[in-house]
């Protein structure tokens, strides 16, 4: 049998499928897979049933080593995906050997990516389900996220053809996101200042968000009797309000039974659309109606048809997407101080790679070449290398309060000891040196909220 060591987990990565029902009366989350449509797709790309079981990598996707030959697809969010170190593109079919490694760089937009193998992976059904349930510890691997070391087993490679979703159906994640939600069942607990309140404003993700449910903050939400009510059933996409007046959006994991009043439902239709939502990004609301619900989820289920009836050989695909590739990476390197652009070739097919400024002759591939002077660096002012937070989060400078700060100015640090924590969507996600350094100056404060790629530290 087939198998892939995971060499590097990610940060939270599980495996998933469509999901465990019939169990909510015993206090059962469904679990399952957040983006619905991303799944389904990487299925039908190695050739599975759409509802065959996958692995869901959360922000940073994991590293793993193929034992055996197998096809591989990998859709969600938008990172760099590469195998034994070569970019390939995701949303497309990739055949793997004995020995290859497949790796992601942390994802550039989206909150989560998928990963299909070709007649899919090798668990014990559970209750009915593959899905990794982490609360109550079933499913998956032993009811857990993946970890270093571990052995995926696969079921072994079908015969499918290498294909590409056609890039019409390839899903963009906006940081601005519009959501339709009919109104209740609890709505009558609002004020109709509140529900207007609710429809109109912009609402940010929060660190505080998971697979459970996504908390929100914005404009505080008006309730005409209180926040709490006898507990009744929670479906995905259901919106809680607390006492506080900050919505919590509940999702896979979420509870089997809620108390708090629900002002609204996200609609199916854009569920893999919230599903995809990271910390920072601001959602906001709009009411449709149960019978637009119901035509939007028909319109979803089309589209969803149309990834197997539409998909290309990849041998016909290439070009579009790695033009697509091309001019992202452009736009890129417009914004960017790396001092070349390089052209390589790698399997035959096009890929456009970014050099640094070390590499300062220009790669020629068929008489085409892209050079670009060096750009000063906005931090050279201050000697050293800046290190930058690779996720929106909380920043903190030690593991826990009660301890001492991993680095502080003057600490000298060697390749993998740690320098500070960043927790993002309740994930406590322990940063490492990259390298053998001294630390020069420490630029965000202890509990500090911080963006994605800003200066944290500063080490020479």
């Amino acid at each position: 049998m087939n198998s892939a060591v995971v060499l590097s987990p990610g940060l939270f990565t599980t495996v998933q499928d469509a999901g465990r029902f019939g169990f909510l009366e015993s206090g059962i989350s469904p679990a399952g897979v957040m983006d619905d449509f991303s799944f389904r797709a990487a299925n039908l790309l190695v050739g599975n049933e759409p509802g065959e079981a996958v692995l869901e990598g959360t922000l940073i996707g994991p590293s793993l080593r193929f034992q055996g030959s197998c096809l591989i697809a990998a859709t969600g969010g938008e990172a760099e995906m590469k195998i034994n170190g070569n970019a390939v593109p995701m949303w497309q079919s990739v055949p793997v050997k004995d020995g290859d490694v497949l790796s992601f760089a942390p994802m550039r937009r989206g909150c989560r990516l998928y990963i299909a193998f070709a007649g899919g992976i090798a668990v014990p059904d559970v209750l009915g389900s593959k899905s990794t349930c982490c609360k109550a510890k079933i499913g998956g691997l032993q009811g857990r996220t993946l970890c270093t070391g571990d052995e995926l087993p696969l079921s072994g490679s079908v015969n499918a053809a290498a294909l590409a979703v056609c890039e019409e159906l390839v899903p963009d994640f906006p940081v601005q996101i519009s959501l339709r939600v009919v109104l209740g069942p609890q709505e009558n607990a609002f004020t109709p200042e509140g529900i207007r309140t609710f429809l109109s404003g912009e609402y940010a993700v929060t660190p505080v968000s998971d697979r459970m449910g996504y908390r929100l903050e914005g404009p505080q939400i008006e309730q005409s009797a209180g926040a709490d009510i006898i507990s009744d059933g929670i479906v995905m996409g259901a919106v809680q309000v607390p006492a506080n007046g900050q919505p919590i959006i509940m999702m896979a994991d979420r509870q089997t039974t809620g108390g708090y009043t629900k002002i609204a439902t996200v609609i199916t239709a854009d569920l893999s659309l919230l599903a995809q939502a990271r910390p920072g990004d601001t959602v906001c609301f709009h009411a449709v109606s149960v019978e637009e619900a119901q035509e939007e989820l028909l319109a979803y289920q089309e589209k969803v048809k149309n990834i197997k009836e539409t998909m290309l050989p990849v041998q016909g695909a290439e070009m579009q997407m790695s033009l697509k590739d091309v001019v992202r990476l452009m736009q890129e390197f417009q914004n960017s101080r790396i001092g070349v652009l390089r052209f390589s070739n790698p399997q035959g097919e096009l890929y456009l790679e970014k050099g640094g400024p070390e590499e300062s002759g220009p790669e020629k591939s068929g008489g085409t070449e892209t050079t670009a002077e060096p750009q000063e660096d906005c931090c050279e002012s201050a000697p050293g290398s800046v290190v930058t937070s690779p996720l929106v989060g909380i920043f903190y400078t030690s593991a826990a309060p009660d301890q001492p700060p991993f680095v502080q100015v003057g600490t000298a640090v060697k390749k993998g000891d740690p320098l500070f924590v960043i927790e993002s969507m309740k994930i406590m996600n322990e940063i490492v040196s990259e390298r053998d350094g001294v630390i020069t100056e420490i630029m965000a404060q202890n509990e500090q909220a911080v963006e994605f790629g800003q200066p944290v530290l500063r080490m020479k």
